[in-house]
């Protein structure tokens, strides 16, 4: 997962300095949802982490742009029957293409995207354990969303990601599902000023 992560940054750097676009940084709270059908336990409501990372919109059109990323994401959910806390690290690499207005300060968004577990704990009255090789190491989601740009190169952000990918291992055995559910508001910085 290094590797790829590496190969990631590589490519992105190699594209900026070929091709016209806009390199941004972004951070900001996420609020996510483990949802779970068919299992006997379930999670509580949403529960608040974080994200922060980079992207690079590569600007095809006047009105068209893709944008991939590279995001790490904190999220938390909280088992309701043995009250145990869980938390997920991930680093996520959405690709989005996103429909942009005239101006090119406003933009609907939408696209695949693959998570890398990093590391995955269960705290239990006091007691934490690692969990993360029982659960699925990619994810799989999609992601939709909003942007708006304001003049002094700063981006507001508001999406939402739906994953396909079984939390659990042991799920893909059953007919049991728990898949995240995650709501973001990232504030972002444009190093390059549109053409």
């Amino acid at each position: 997962m290094k590797k790829l992560t590496a190969v990631f940054i590589a490519l992105l750097f190699v594209y900026t300095g070929i091709s016209q676009g806009v390199f941004r940084v972004q951070a900001g709270p996420v609020f996510s949802y483990l949802n779970a059908e068919g299992n006997s336990g379930g999670f509580s409501s949403l529960h608040p982490g974080y994200t922060f990372g980079a992207g690079y919109e590569m600007i095809a059109t006047k009105n068209f742009s893709v944008q991939p990323e590279l995001n790490f994401t904190h999220l938390k959910a909280e088992e309701t029957i043995t009250s145990t806390d869980v938390k997920f690290d991930y680093i996520q690499i959405p690709i989005l293409l996103k429909a942009v207005n005239n101006k090119r300060n406003f933009s609907f968004y939408l696209g695949p995207q693959l998570g890398f577990l990093t590391k995955a704990t269960a705290n239990q009255s006091g007691n934490s354990s690692d969990i993360k090789d029982n659960l699925t190491q990619t994810d799989f989601a999609a992601t939709v969303g909003i942007e708006y740009i304001l003049p002094a190169n700063i981006s507001l952000n508001v999406r939402y990601t739906q994953g396909f990918s079984n939390v659990y291992k042991a799920e893909f055995d059953s007919p049991n599902t728990t898949r995240h559910q995650i709501f973001a508001l990232t504030v972002g910085y444009l190093f390059m000023k549109k053409k």
